[in-house]
């Protein structure tokens, strides 16, 4: 029987079957369907699901999921294969906590600084031990467009896309390139912290933005659009393999 994982985001859903640490199939919806959700979940060969929402899920759509399945809602309340030293476990962001556990699957003796350019952009510290210190959230490209087009008389709205240069020679490849190499130069002084605390470290990125992201980063970097659907499924099995 295989696993099933679930982000429920602010704008898309994505679900995935696992079988073991594969990923089997996954499918991508626009918005929040949850009879379409349901009956996709129902029709997959799997045992257990769990899922992450930034949204309340109801309460309807949670029983009808746990009639058929072994069902996780990731909170933090939720045992993790990793020890989060977070100060707030409340507060945190369950994309994060899944981020950094799809790190922990592919690099798991490695210290690693978990970037994830949605929304927001966010960078997080996991360490070699196994132990999530936390990290920082800021502006992800396309707010930084909006803030300086909304907060201002005269800027305009450039697309969220590289500029030809790492610096504008118009008013739009301006806002484009601060908007990017900013984002760019801000992961890279978190990583160069980083190194001067733990020593060598891993990036690893994902989010809508990774593609634009990995491409303009210029040193070693993992990037995988589905990173946080397989630290879900991580986070799944550590569950199942430790309440049998």
């Amino acid at each position: 029987m295989g696993y099933i994982a679930l982000d429920i985001g602010n704008s898309h859903t994505k679900g995935a079957v696992f079988e073991g640490n594969g990923l089997h199939h996954k499918m991508r919806w626009k918005g929040h369907p949850w009879p379409q959700l349901l009956s996709w979940a129902y029709n997959q060969s799997a045992s257990h699901l769990i899922y992450c929402s930034v949204r309340p899920v109801p309460t309807s759509f949670k029983e009808a999921l746990q009639r058929k399945l072994t069902c996780i809602e990731l909170t933090h309340r939720t045992p993790l294969p990793f020890i989060n030293r977070y100060h707030t476990p409340e507060t945190l962001g369950k994309d994060r906590i899944a981020a950094a556990a799809g790190a922990l699957q592919f690099f798991p003796h490695r210290h690693c600084v978990v970037v994830d350019v949605g929304t927001c952009l966010t960078i997080d510290l996991l360490t070699a031990q196994g132990e999530f210190l936390g990290g920082n959230i800021s502006p992800g490209l396309h707010m930084r467009l909006q803030a300086m087009h909304t907060f201002t008389a005269q800027l305009p709205l450039p697309q969220t896309q590289a500029p030809p240069s790492w610096y504008g020679r118009h008013t739009h490849e301006a806002m484009q390139a601060g908007a990017l190499y900013g984002l760019i130069w801000e992961v890279e002084g978190f990583v160069w912290h980083a190194q001067q605390m733990l020593g060598p470290v891993q990036v690893v990125a994902t989010g809508g933005d990774v593609e634009i992201f990995a491409h303009n980063w210029k040193t070693e970097i993992f990037a995988h659009s589905d990173l946080v659907l397989i630290g879900l499924n991580k986070i799944l099995k550590y569950n199942v393999e430790h309440t049998a």
